[in-house]
């Protein structure tokens, strides 16, 4: 299974690397792929997009799957598609009839009516399509910006290919997070004197903290500054019994999908 864009890191794959997993996918002949490409109309700054189906010979290899809640900002409405090979498409389809858990007419209708609109021309754009990427790119532009620009915390940003999040790296920022949230209600050990850690490798020498540095980052920015993220460790299946050894402690993902009041309370946070 593959994201495109991915998600949480917001990165489009490269044609050299649909290649590569087409590849793989000719010389093994008992692999499917499933492409979630709920993203696929929100690109930015020109990046090429390439729906692994178009690959030569993958359309009969692969379902791909595809969210109008996401096309149309309305995820309430939890309405996607699926498209590929009959092989593929008609036991899902079998399946989908005899569920009880499909969604209602009334909102097949309306995503029937959005796909028909989303052609015509659009606030001076050529169609919908158009004005979303525009839409977006200047929301992630502006976010971008501000993350980098911002006096109160050192983010390493990636920025964004498509979607909607983006990645910040806050190895930098880690010293600057009271201990406590390293603790929560847990309370912080007689024995940790200090108020805050020297770096992310100083994190480790903590008593037995009850969170890791990027959950901890996450307290701290909502409790103090009003700003929600959420921790990379969301991301990864930990098995580590040792909290140091979990992953993704070291980013937090950032939504750009906020309207301008919300960016504006972000620039004023940071």
């Amino acid at each position: 299974m593959i994201i495109n864009p991915s998600n949480p890191d917001a990165r489009v794959w490269l044609k050299s690397e649909l290649l590569e997993l087409a590849k793989i996918t000719r010389e093994n002949p008992q692999i499917t792929i499933i492409s979630d490409e709920v993203y696929n109309r929100n690109i930015f700054d020109q990046v090429e997009y390439i729906p692994f189906a178009s690959i030569e010979g993958m359309f009969d290899r692969t379902l791909s799957l595809y969210s109008f809640g996401k096309e149309f900002y309305c995820t309430g409405w939890r309405v996607g598609a699926g498209s590929g090979p009959e092989h593929i498409i008609k036991p899902i389809e079998d399946f989908i009839s005899r569920s009880t858990n499909g969604i209602s007419m009334f909102s097949k209708l309306a995503v029937g009516h959005c796909l028909k609109l989303a052609e015509e021309p659009y606030k001076s754009f050529e169609n919908y399509y158009e004005w979303v990427k525009s839409d977006f790119g200047a929301r992630k532009d502006r976010i971008v910006k501000i993350l980098r620009e911002t006096k109160k915390f050192a983010f390493d940003v990636i920025e964004p290919m498509g979607g909607y999040t983006l990645i910040a790296g806050i190895k930098r920022s880690v010293k600057l997070i009271p201990i406590k949230y390293y603790y929560g209600i847990k309370g912080v050990p007689e024995d940790e004197k200090r108020d805050f850690i020297e770096s992310f490798e100083d994190w480790k020498s903590l008593t037995n903290p009850a969170f890791t540095c990027d959950e901890a980052f996450q307290k701290f920015l909502c409790h103090e500054h009003g700003v929600g993220v959420v921790a990379g460790i969301s991301f990864y299946h930990n098995y580590d019994k040792e909290i140091a050894n979990f992953g993704g402690q070291t980013f937090v993902r950032f939504s750009i999908c906020k309207n301008d009041e919300d960016i504006n309370a972000l620039e004023k946070a940071f």
